[in-house]
């Protein structure tokens, strides 16, 4: 073995090892680094943002998670050489404004986006009351998601029990893992008691696709794997209780949603780092990412491999217990 190939298999040995001792964490490969940030953020700004309705939700809270605070009218000329945060407040609120008060989804993202936006009022008593009157026996799974949530965006309140028991109901109905992942978002703003809610994990999680052999998707590609992800940690917050989804799997999705790095759409790419962020904040599964810094090259001048530790946001992780067993390095042109 030459000492090139000793020093890539030494090194592809301690990532190896660090990824396998990180006490109980789960370990990937890669994360959602600076230059995929820069590129969400430059998409929320773009054109795409205004495009529509939710175009302008979806840019306005990936933007949010993202940490930017959208601009007010006064502070317009200071981004206007900026090729990011082109866009103030008031362009978002003008398109959000333009909602059809009689329809559901419509009154959802507007709701959702005033409420992200924070200086963008809505003035919708129609809407408020079409909003109420979609909590009733025969709405489906999907009606009840979008009045529950764009009630509590605008600060209603709904009866959580009522609720409860019309979700209930609507998924006695149609319980497909879409409606699944949509009664977890729906139970997770609820109270009280989550546990018809969260034994209905582990069927939702059942019926997700692998890819290969390290891959793990929801049928409907990204934005469904995305909603149904996200309810499930959101819910399993709220709940207080471990989700019951494997290790395993955890890593397979992430994997997934990491391979989607460069979505393009508004909607897929808010709904991505949503739910990247509930895997590196959750409560109970948190992936962690191994990789080498910097050449990882090998030598008697550099003897040493620093390898980062982020989770999958890139993010620093907090004290870890490493256990490097044994590592051989190879000092002879041949063995």
């Amino acid at each position: 073995m030459r000492r090139g190939e000793c020093a890539s298999l030494l090194r592809l040995l301690l990532a190896a090892v660090l990824g396998a001792q990180l006490c109980s964490a789960l370990s990937l490969s890669t994360y959602f680094g600076p230059e995929d940030k820069a590129r969400l953020k430059s998409l929320f700004t773009s054109p795409k943002a205004l495009a529509d309705l939710p175009s302008a939700h979806y840019a306005a809270y990936g933007l949010s998670l993202l940490g930017e605070k959208i601009t007010n009218p006064q502070a317009r000329s200071k981004w206007r050489c900026s090729i990011f945060l082109s866009f103030v407040l008031q362009d978002y609120c003008k398109v959000l404004k333009t909602v059809d008060q009689k329809n559901l989804e419509a009154l959802y993202h507007a709701a959702s986006g005033s409420k992200v936006l924070g200086n963008c009022p809505l003035d919708i008593p129609e809407g408020k009351a079409t909003l109420q009157a979609a909590l009733k026996e025969d709405s489906s799974v999907v009606q009840l998601y979008h009045a529950v949530l764009a009630l509590k965006a605008l600060g209603v309140s709904v009866d959580s029990s009522k609720v409860s028991q019309l979700l209930l109901s609507a998924l006695k109905k149609d319980d497909n893992m879409v409606n699944l992942g949509y009664a977890f978002h729906v139970a997770s703003v609820l109270g009280g008691n989550l546990t018809p809610f969260t034994d209905r994990i582990e069927d939702a999680i059942v019926q997700a696709d692998e890819v290969g052999s390290d891959l793990l998707q929801f049928e409907g590609g990204l934005s469904v794997t995305a909603t149904i992800l996200s309810g499930v940690y959101r819910l399993a917050e709220a709940a207080k209780k471990a989700p019951t989804v494997t290790k395993e799997q955890v890593l397979k999705f992430a994997n997934y949603l990491l391979s989607r790095k460069n979505v393009q759409p508004v909607k897929g790419a808010a709904l991505l780092y949503d739910v990247l962020k509930l895997l590196a904040t959750n409560s109970y599964h948190v992936p962690v990412a191994t990789s080498l810094s910097g050449s990882g090259a090998l030598s008697k001048a550099s003897p040493t491999v620093v390898v980062q530790v982020t989770d999958v946001l890139g993010s620093p992780l907090g004290p870890l217990s490493v256990l490097l067993n044994k590592a051989v390095v190879c000092l002879t042109a041949k063995l």
